[in-house]
């Protein structure tokens, strides 16, 4: 099955349901050179399992993690492989997680 994870364009931090796992996600804006959006994901009680991730289109986010979390996460949007911007995030672009096991 693959599930839209409701975001919007701002900093921030909610408990989410991922493969039958709670984490905590955090999605930061770096307002720093060309800016950019990050995702830090923790264990409901706060110990980081993946900090810093650029959230970016066109690649399963969580491939060089499946080894922390099973499953598939990535971004889609209709126009673009570019990376979100500040103001597409939630908006154009959509962040989605797929429990489906490869075959």
């Amino acid at each position: 099955m693959i599930y839209e994870i409701p975001i919007d364009s701002k900093n921030q931090t909610f408990n989410i349901r991922l493969g039958g796992i709670k984490y905590r996600m955090v999605i930061r804006w770096n307002a720093e050179k060309d800016g950019g959006w990050f995702l830090d994901i923790y264990t409901v009680d706060k110990s980081a399992l993946i900090t810093g991730l650029p959230l970016v289109t066109g690649a399963n986010l969580l491939e060089q993690y499946k080894h922390v979390i099973p499953g598939a996460l990535f971004l889609l949007s209709p126009a673009t492989l570019l990376p979100p911007g500040k103001n597409t995030l939630g908006n154009d672009i959509k962040l989605y997680y797929s429990d489906a096991k490869p075959e």
